[in-house]
C-alpha cells in the first residue's frame, strides 16, 4: 500500500494498487492535524441509492461543460472516491447524499485514461456539479434503458408500436413544441375518459378537416399522419362563437376563423373535445373544422429527444389553453 500526503486539496504522489491511503493536512498547509481515510475495492457496506461514501466507484453524469473537462470529471467516465468532506468547517464525512450541495470529493479514475486526459489525481468536485451517480444504480439504469429499447425494437416488428417519435412540421404549436422538434409520443395513454383541459395530444386527422383539405384541392391526410393540438374544452364545456371571438364557459379564448363551424353555444357531449394551436395566428384548429371526438386521439408527448438543448421531459405537460 501507497501513501499519498496532500495539503489544501493538492496531491503530492498518486496512490497506486487495490488499496490507497490518503492522508491530509486539515485547516492548511501548516500546523493542522493529520485526518486518515482508508478506500478498499468494493466499498463497505453502506446502503442507499442516493447516498455516497469513500472507497465507492461511482459514475460522473454531468452535463458536458469546460469546467469538468479541465478539471478532469469527465462524463460516463468510472471513479473512485478516495475523500469526502465539507469545505465550510473542513470536516470529513463517511458517506453523504449524492444531491448534498455542501459536500466536496476527492476522485481519481477507476481504469487509466488516454495521456491527453490524464491530470494529477485527486480531483476535487462539488458533488451536485458532477452528478455523481453510484456506480450499480448507473448499471441498472443502463440495463433496464436497453431493455426499454429492445422491447419497443421488438414492438415494432410486432407491430404494436407503444411510443412513436414524430417531429414537429409546423408553427402552430410554437413556443411549445417548435417546428423540427422531434417528440416521442406515449401511445398507451390515450383514452377519452383522462384526458382534461389543457392537455397537448396527438390525432389523426378528423372527417371535417378531411373534408376542408379534399374541398381545397389537396390529398387527404395520410392516417399515420398525426396532428398536435392542446385540449380547451371537454365534455360538459359549453362554446360559442359570438362577435368574432370563440367564448368558452363565458370565457374569451381566441378570435374565431372567419368561417366558424357552427353559430351561437353549444355544449360539448361526452366523447367531444375542442382543440386549438398554441400559437393561435398559425393554426388551423377547432376553430375552423370543429370538434374533435376522443376516438381519433393517438397519444400524448412524454419527452423531447431534440434538439438536445431542449431536450427533456414532457410530462406532466398540462397549461391552460
Amino acid at each position: 500500500m501507497q501513501t499519498a500526503f496532500c495539503s489544501s486539496g493538492v496531491a503530492r504522489k498518486r496512490p497506486a494498487g487495490n488499496q490507497r491511503r490518503i492522508v491530509c493536512l486539515e485547516g492548511g498547509s501548516g500546523g493542522g492535524r493529520p485526518s486518515e481515510e482508508v478506500g478498499r475495492r468494493g466499498g463497505g457496506g453502506r446502503t442507499g441509492w442516493d447516498r455516497l461514501h469513500v472507497g465507492a466507484v461511482v459514475v460522473a453524469r454531468h452535463r458536458w461543460n469546460n469546467e469538468m473537462r479541465r478539471r478532469g470529471v469527465y462524463r460516463a467516465v468510472e471513479y473512485r472516491i478516495l475523500r469526502l468532506y465539507r469545505p465550510s468547517d473542513g470536516v470529513d464525512v463517511e458517506s453523504a447524499r449524492a444531491a448534498d450541495p455542501d459536500v466536496y470529493a476527492w476522485v481519481e479514475p477507476v481504469g487509466r485514461l488516454l495521456p491527453r486526459f490524464d491530470r494529477v489525481w485527486p480531483v476535487e468536485v462539488a458533488l451536485t456539479d458532477a452528478r455523481l451517480v453510484p456506480y450499480g444504480q448507473d448499471l441498472a439504469v443502463c440495463v433496464l434503458t436497453t431493455l426499454l429499447c429492445a422491447g419497443i425494437l421488438i414492438s415494432f416488428v410486432a407491430g404494436f408500436t407503444p411510443a412513436s417519435i414524430y417531429v414537429i412540421p409546423t408553427l402552430s404549436m410554437s413556443p411549445t413544441l417548435a417546428r423540427g422538434d422531434a417528440i416521442v409520443v406515449n401511445k398507451l395513454t390515450s383514452t377519452g375518459d383522462s384526458i382534461k383541459v389543457g392537455d397537448v395530444v396527438f390525432f389523426s386527422a378528423p372527417p371535417a378537416l378531411q373534408n376542408l383539405v379534399i374541398a381545397s384541392g389537396e390529398p387527404p391526410i395520410p392516417p399515420r399522419t398525426l396532428l398536435v393540438k392542446r385540449v380547451a374544452a371537454v365534455a360538459g364545456d359549453r362554446v360559442a362563437f359570438r362577435d368574432g371571438t370563440v367564448r368558452i364557459n363565458d370565457r374569451a379564448v381566441s378570435r374565431a376563423s372567419m368561417y366558424p363551424p357552427w353559430d351561437g353555444e353549444r355544449v360539448l357531449a361526452p366523447g367531444e373535445l375542442f382543440v386549438l394551436g398554441d400559437n393561435r395566428d398559425h393554426s388551423v384548429d377547432s376553430r375552423t373544422w370543429g370538434i374533435l371526438q376522443t376516438s381519433s386521439i393517438r397519444g400524448r408527448p412524454i419527452f423531447r429527444c431534440w434538439p438536445p438543448q431542449r431536450s427533456g421531459s414532457l410530462t406532466p405537460f398540462t397549461q391552460q389553453p
